[in-house]
């Protein structure tokens, strides 16, 4: 009974050192953040005509990979809108745009996901996102320019 208890305690600790466990970590975003990582990323958000504040989230990445953005839009503490947008993503030029009225920006959210690419499938090397991701989140409010929020004449 020892050695088979022995024997299945071997087998478990070499299954768990040749396997990789799927871990998604979660990074907040910040305004400071992009700033110190220019090379990364770049976020804008303007104003248009229309009342909307428009949002342009730029990622660069060092090599491919496979990107998921996820938006909620929330009013009145109610969900109202959600997308989630798939990418096979290039080096550079990963470009996100979305618009939201400025009353529910302190409540949506937007995160994107990234995943490593890369996957051999009968010999044949494939890109196929791998288990396990890096979740960035923003909070929409930090990127808002200071006198889009304010009010003032013909707001």
């Amino acid at each position: 009974m020892k050695i088979q208890s022995l024997f299945l305690c071997g087998f478990i600790a070499a299954t768990l050192a040749t396997r990789g466990f799927a871990l998604t970590t979660e990074r907040a975003v910040t305004l400071a953040y992009v700033h110190e990582h220019p090379e990364e990323w770049s976020v804008k958000a303007t104003e248009k005509e229309s009342g909307l504040i428009q949002f342009t989230v730029v990622r660069t990445l060092s090599e491919p990979k496979y990107l998921v953005a996820h938006l909620a839009v929330h009013h009145a503490g109610k969900l109202i809108a959600t997308s989630d947008t798939p990418l096979f993503a290039k080096k550079k030029g990963n470009t996100f745009y979305f618009s939201i009225s400025a009353e529910d920006i302190a409540e949506s959210k937007f995160d994107l996901s990234e995943s490593g690419l890369g996957s051999t499938v009968n010999g044949v090397e494939m890109d196929i996102p791998v288990v396990g991701s890096n979740v960035y989140q923003f909070r929409l409010l930090d990127f808002i320019p200071e006198d889009v929020l304010k009010p003032g004449p013909g707001k």
